[in-house]
């Protein structure tokens, strides 16, 4: 059985709610954003950024390393990276020292979350929102650039070997270029 948050069911969240879940300021929030990677807000075309489950996993991940374990930065990191390797042990970390010390398993403030969703977020099931659909579009161009990413590695690589092969010819030869 996978270990899991008590959440609101949802595809994204607010920076306001995963400040709430998490019970930590908005400015802590940026600073974990612009020091881990691990944390990918998705940015919707009118600039606002959203959050899916496993980036409050990892909030909350990093809120225990820093603020109570007090680790910096770049042992947090580490730490992190070893944490996640494993999902069960990730959640398990998270889970036990997250019982007492916040309010993620009470957290349960659906309406409030309901009317600070703008409206094309408030979707019947089965419905994708605009946002939905731009993550999908997002991560479409992602693997096209990955394919492309690849392809010019590869070109590279051939060019490389041609000069190798250019480089010999001109040495057996004794041409100077």
């Amino acid at each position: 059985m996978e270990m899991q948050l008590d959440l609101p069911k949802k595809s994204y969240f607010k920076a306001e709610e995963i400040c709430a879940i998490a019970d930590i300021d908005f400015v802590f929030l940026k600073f974990l954003e612009s020091q881990f990677n691990e944390i990918t807000p998705i940015l919707s075309s009118s600039g606002q950024k959203y959050y899916e489950e496993k980036d409050i996993e990892v909030v909350l991940c990093l809120k225990i390393l820093i603020t109570e374990e007090k680790l910096s930065v770049d042992v947090s990191k580490e730490r992190l990276a070893t944490l996640m390797a494993d999902r069960e042990i990730f959640m398990s970390y998270i889970l036990d020292r997250n019982s007492d010390s916040t309010k993620i398993c009470q957290y349960d403030d659906t309406e409030t979350l309901e009317q600070m969703m703008p409206p094309e977020l408030n979707l019947k099931d089965g419905e994708k929102s605009e946002i939905a659909i731009e993550v999908e579009q997002e991560k479409e161009n992602e693997k096209e650039n990955e394919k492309d990413y690849a392809k010019l590695i590869l070109a590279q690589t051939r060019l490389r070997e041609l000069k190798l092969f250019m480089d010999s010819i001109r040495a057996k030869h004794n041409w100077n270029s």
